[in-house]
């Protein structure tokens, strides 16, 4: 599996995976800062249902569990 096939069940395990298709790039540096912010921690199972992740936008922490 690489990088791409990651974040598409990612974004899918989160109900957002119709952000992963769109194709214009009309926010270039918030998409990489997101990217290169992104952490995750799945929590448990071999199936994957529980985890964190946060992020930074625009200098701003979120996090979602």
């Amino acid at each position: 599996m690489g990088l791409l096939d990651d974040i598409h069940w990612l974004f899918a395990k989160g109900e957002m995976g119709q952000f992963v298709e769109f194709r214009d790039c009309t926010y270039r540096n918030l998409i990489l800062e997101f990217l290169s912010t992104l952490h995750v921690e799945i929590i448990r199972g071999p199936r994957c249902q529980e985890g964190y992740s946060s992020f930074y936008l625009q200098g701003q922490l979120f996090e979602l569990n």
